[in-house]
């Protein structure tokens, strides 16, 4: 009569650090493949907003009010969300408005099913008032207007801001490399920095 024979402790202690060693590949590689893929999402994103915003641009003489100008004016809370409605209402110049899958609070938040979800951060200095220090340096470097998102790296926030590192490119600026903490897929996906889009198109381009 045969006798069934079971694995030994041994067998199944080499299947689990088998399974473990790959799961220690396969993991990272998901976990990168899903950052590649959002970090695209947030080029396409950017790039069909600019076209928006070429469109606006054209209809009304200047850029849309970016959310620190209208919070200055007075026109706009803290939500970027309100900036973004000029090109949906009352002319659909995009038909929605896309959430920045790294996008962080307070800026632009609003709440689904329990989770915070935020807007690609946008200004513009299309107004002659705004164009002193900071933005009057990045306006005579020609950049119009900016949005960007935090990046895979989740940028914290704090100095240089985007704003600072295009103003960096004006050489009576300068106080920021032009290239600090902007992200680069070179240095991996986890890289930090802000991904950047302005009127001149990704930065650096």
């Amino acid at each position: 009569m045969e006798i069934s024979r079971g694995f030994t402790l041994i067998e199944l202690l080499i299947v689990v650090a088998i399974i473990g060693i790959l799961a220690a590949i396969a993991v990272p590689n998901f976990l990168a493949a899903q950052n590649r893929a959002k970090v695209s999402r947030v080029y396409a994103d950017m790039k069909n907003l600019s076209t928006a915003i070429g469109m606006y641009t054209a209809d009304n003489g200047r850029s849309p009010i970016g959310s620190g100008e209208g919070m200055r004016l007075g026109i706009f809370t803290n939500d970027t969300r309100i900036a973004w409605t000029l090109l949906t209402t009352p002319v659909s110049y995009i038909g929605s408005i896309p959430v920045d899958p790294f996008g962080r609070s307070p800026s632009g938040i609003s709440s689904f099913d329990s989770e915070i979800i935020a807007h690609y951060i946008y200004n513009s200095n299309d107004n002659p008032s705004e164009r002193s220090g900071t933005m009057g340096a990045m306006r005579d470097a020609g950049f119009v207007w900016y949005m960007y998102s935090p990046g895979p790296g989740k940028t914290s926030p704090q100095v240089p801001w985007p704003d600072h590192i295009l103003a960096s490119n004006n050489p009576n600026f300068g106080s920021y490399t032009p290239t600090t903490r902007v992200y680069d897929a070179s240095n991996g996906v986890q890289s930090e920095g802000w991904i950047i889009w302005s009127n001149k198109g990704r930065y650096p381009n």
